[in-house]
């Protein structure tokens, strides 16, 4: 209409040009004021006002012949474009500002304010279309930053005609600057405006400057990665009614001219949304919530008041794939903008259409969703007192499809995360306790906590923070390195806690309880249930100072104990680590490394329990899951350790019953060796469980001297040990420090006795000086390849029918090679069979073949004529079963004569080599 551009060529202005540059009443075909072949800059101080055309581009036509950018450059002055129409005349006639044909960057750049009362669109071939805006400060100061705000319907790019697929480029990236989409008033009627970017594999990208704001609908096909500010409202800035003269023309401060009948928006996200990804967020911090909240109005059927809300929602060309919530690998953060005591309550500030989901693809949960958000804040400034606001999850809470919903929860009688001083004024105080109050004469008082929030992570320096009292539920620290002495902690009652963890320090904690409680009405703190205790996080002194607990009280955390870090727990009360119960991770203990609050793994998950003090007997019923390359040091002083009666057989959580033993994990012991060997005694007893009563081992396991397994059960397999036989899996039985007795554990009914389950590709192997009696005998699984190793120089007694490979199966030998191996008890054998010519029985040179029974040596498709024992060593029957000598006590050696008579009976072709034969007349082999 007014302006027609050949390829190549552009529109400026002179560098001392003042004045506004109006395009007003223009009419063409395309391009009621411009039409642009290639290029097109517009700057600042231009106006665009009821201009119209008969086809497409009411104001501005861009054809894209070839790849060609339209500029708006804020730097001098505001642009608007209002009341511009194409299609003039015909059923389709549109408010339409600007349309692209194809091969369109639109960039946005300068300082000040972009106005669109009508939309950007484009045609059904349009195509690499794309959107930057980069908005910057003003070097003077007076504006922080301008804005693009888009009124109406805006298309970037379309989508094919069959709506199945979008066309190429599409890609919108929000630098620096706002980007505001606003509700569209016709007749004074608000409609919601929307902005759409088909373009196929592309995003809408929000950076750490950018900002998106406003109320209405942006759509991509690729979803949104957010890096920047969210911001809705609902308010509308007035385009300029004037751009003539010089200077600035609409000022807007950092404080934005919004009342409060508009600081409510709803901004909706067509499209998956990843709040803190990585490639649009700075290195610490994500996405920003920039939250309103109003109490003005009563809340809804859930308790939900209104707020500012962020909606993700499908968009047209992934049904059911988008409309999911993601959080990226970064931190977001929420600050409330408008929050005071009077509106404590609950609000939704984001939903999603099909899930919420967190950096490793799994469902965030209230356990999980602060790992991606740093504490809450207000207008910039943590929170006092017992203000708080925190984060959880939920369903349907405005009632929008069964939506998930993310929902603040804001108190001004939170609980908080408190860190132990013991101090009040400048002395010790050993007492816990609840109170609002202290009596010391300082003012403000001073109590035993400080409150450890931070706009980062919790802190656990206690310097500068704010003293605080203790309220039941509160997420309780405890990390002192300096004081070296043991530090008392009384407890003057039965307290709960939504998690406590020790970091550091030497703690003796008695009196009341410590229940620890997983409920998400504790407003102000993620609550875990969890007892945490670690050697190495707050570890901070030259040299190291260990992290001891000593617990007299009673305990029960919902979510079970977690040890790290070479932490020492000293046990002097049964129910120290609660009591498993069978019906959550309540008694559960688990060793694992410590994770910081992105989930990384710090440090080992190495501990040591320290129980049975003076010939005391402690009696734990709780479930240990060592986890993979971690150790468990059971320093057992003059007393004995006892696991009894955990059955998790009604749990499909858990595996084993006392013990799970991962790949890599272990039990070490101290304390064995004494003068008085029968204290330090390991007694697991009376537990049950699917798999492994007492043990279930994932690879390896050394099992020590002075160990009692008794009366454990499995339902399927492993009476007293399973092992799953994850490729050459060894169960080492080490006698160095003292006998190992299994007796009366079975599988299923108790006249099905079996001690160790043998599932496929597992030795046992038996080392050390003592004695290991194996009451109930070995059983073994269809995969075969098991084999038994005697490297010891005392006893291996079996009873019962032992399988060390089933019929059939491949693999399997028996080296005895030194000690005594022994068959004794009424019908007692062992079976080794195997395909091939592997099987095969050695009885080393100075090894014993002793006592009373049968074994079978078989291998399927070898040589018929091949040897399946070869016996080097000496072979002495006799008919007599020993007892164990556990506690100390001397193995039982019968001297009744007819006792002494045995028969051994070996199946296979056998060959001496220098064996020699140690027999009482009517012994036989």
């Amino acid at each position: 209409g007014a302006v027609f551009l050949l390829a190549g060529a552009d529109l400026g202005r002179s560098a001392d040009s003042v004045g506004a540059l109006r395009f007003l009443d223009n009419k063409a075909q395309q391009g009621g004021a411009i039409y642009a072949t290639n290029n097109l800059t517009i700057q600042g101080n231009t106006l665009f006002q009821n201009n119209t055309s008969v086809r497409e581009g009411g104001a501005v036509y861009m054809y894209g012949a070839t790849p060609g950018t339209l500029t708006f450059d804020l730097t001098d002055g505001d642009i608007a474009f209002k009341g511009n129409k194409a299609f003039v005349g015909t059923a389709e006639e549109t408010d339409q500002a600007v349309f692209l044909e194809k091969n369109t960057q639109v960039r946005i750049i300068g300082h000040r304010y972009l106005y669109f009362e009508d939309g950007i669109s484009s045609g059904p071939n349009s195509s690499n279309n794309t959107f930057e805006l980069n908005i910057t400060p003003n070097a003077i100061g007076t504006i922080s930053n301008g804005f693009v705000q888009f009124s109406g319907n805006s298309v970037l790019n379309s989508i094919n005609a069959d709506g199945v697929g979008g066309k190429d480029g599409g890609y919108v990236d929000i630098i620096s600057g706002q980007f505001r989409i606003v509700d569209t008033v016709i007749g004074g009627i608000a409609y919601r405006s929307s902005f759409s970017s088909l373009g196929n594999n592309a995003y809408f990208d929000v950076r750490p400057a950018g900002k998106i704001a406003g109320s209405g609908n942006i759509e991509s096909q690729l979803g949104f990665r957010i890096g920047g500010i969210l911001a809705p409202d609902t308010y509308v800035y007035a385009t300029p009614p004037s751009l003539g003269g010089s200077g600035p023309q609409f000022e807007i401060s950092d404080t934005n001219p919004i009342t409060a009948d508009y600081i409510v928006g709803k901004l909706t996200l067509l499209g998956d949304a990843t709040f803190g990804d990585a490639s649009v967020s700075d290195a610490n911090i994500g996405a920003r919530f920039q939250i309103d909240v109003d109490r003005t109005g009563a809340p809804n059927a859930d308790g939900v008041y209104n707020s500012d809300r962020i909606v993700v929602k499908e968009n047209r060309l992934m049904p059911g794939t988008s409309g999911n919530i993601r959080f990226g690998a970064v931190r977001n953060s929420v600050d409330i903008a408008t929050w005071d005591t009077s509106k404590n309550g609950k609000y939704v500030i984001a939903t999603a259409q099909n899930g919420i989901f967190g950096s490793d693809g799994s469902a965030v949960t209230n356990d999980t969703i602060m790992q991606y958000f740093f504490p809450v804040t207000v207008k910039g400034a943590v929170l006092q007192g017992r203000q708080g606001a925190s984060l959880s999850v939920d369903r349907n809470l405005v009632n929008d499809n069964n939506e998930h919903d993310i929902v603040l929860n804001t108190s001004n009688n939170a609980n908080l995360y408190l860190l132990w001083t013991g101090m009040v004024g400048t002395a010790q105080n050993a007492n816990w306790q609840q109170s609002d109050s202290a009596t010391d004469p300082l003012s403000p008082p001073l109590y035993n906590w400080v409150s450890t929030r931070s706009t980062n992570l919790v802190d656990l320096n206690p310097a500068g923070k704010e003293s605080m009292f203790f309220k039941n539920g509160d997420y309780i620290y405890f990390n002192d390195t300096a004081r070296t002495a043991v530090q008392s902690v009384s407890l003057k009652g039965d307290w709960t806690v939504g998690g406590m963890e020790i970091l550091g320090g030497n703690y003796s904690f008695n009196g009341g309880s410590i229940t620890g409680r997983k409920d998400n009405a504790y407003i102000g703190v993620v609550s875990t249930g969890k007892l945490r205790i670690d050697g190495s996080i707050g570890n901070s002194a030259d040299p190291p100072v260990p992290t001891i607990v000593t617990f007299q009280n009673e305990n029960d955390f919902q979510n079970g104990t977690e040890l790290s870090g070479g932490a020492n727990v000293i046990v002097l009360n049964d129910k120290a680590f609660g009591v498993y119960d069978g019906t959550d991770e309540r008694g559960v203990v688990r060793l694992t490394p410590y994770l910081d609050n992105n989930g990384v793994a710090i440090g080992n998950g190495n501990a040591t329990i320290t129980t049975g003090m003076y010939g005391i007997e402690a009696s734990l019923v709780n479930h240990f899951e060592i986890g993979r390359n971690n150790t468990l040091t059971l320093s057992i002083l003059e007393g004995t350790f006892l696991v009894d009666g955990v059955d998790t057989s009604g749990s499909t959580k858990f595996n084993g019953g006392a013990f799970f033993i991962d790949d890599g994990a272990a039990i070490a012991r101290t304390g064995t060796g004494e003068a008085v060997p029968r204290y330090n005694l390991l007694h697991i007893r009376g537990n049950r469980a699917d798999y492994g009563g007492a043990f279930y081992v994932a690879k390896n396991f050394t099992l020590l001297g002075n160990t009692l397994i008794e009366g454990n059960s499995a339902v399927s397999k492993g009476g007293a040990i399973y092992m799953i036989g994850d490729s050459n899996s060894r169960l080492t039985l080490d006698t160095a420090n003292g006998d190992i007795v299994f007796r009366n554990n079975y599988l299923g009914a108790a006249t099905n006795a079996n001690s160790i389950y043998l599932e496929q590709n597992s030795t046992i192997e038996v080392t050390g000086g003592g004695n290991t009696f194996l009451d109930d005998p070995i059983k073994s699984g269809s995969g075969g390849n098991n084999n038994l190793v005697m490297n010891g120089t005392g006893i291996l007694q079996l009873q019962g029918a032992n399988e060390l490979n089933p019929q059939g199966t491949f693999g399997g030998k028996v080296d005895i090679n030194s000690g005594h191996f022994r068959l004794a008890g009424t019908n007692a054998s062992l079976l080794v069979d195997g395909t091939g010519n592997a099987p095969v029985f050695t009885l080393g040179d100075g090894a014993f073949l002793e006592g009373s029974g049968r074994i079978t040596v078989q291998g399927r498709g070898g040589s018929a004529n091949m040897t399946r024992f070869i016996l080097q060593g000496i072979l002495s029957p006799d008919g007599d079963t020993l007892t164990s000598g556990i506690n100390g006590a001397v193995p039982h050696l019968s001297v009744d004569a007819a006792a002494n008579i045995g028969r051994l009976e070996l199946v296979g072709n056998v060959a001496l080599q220098s064996a020699r034969y140690d027999a009482n007349i009517g012994d036989a082999v």
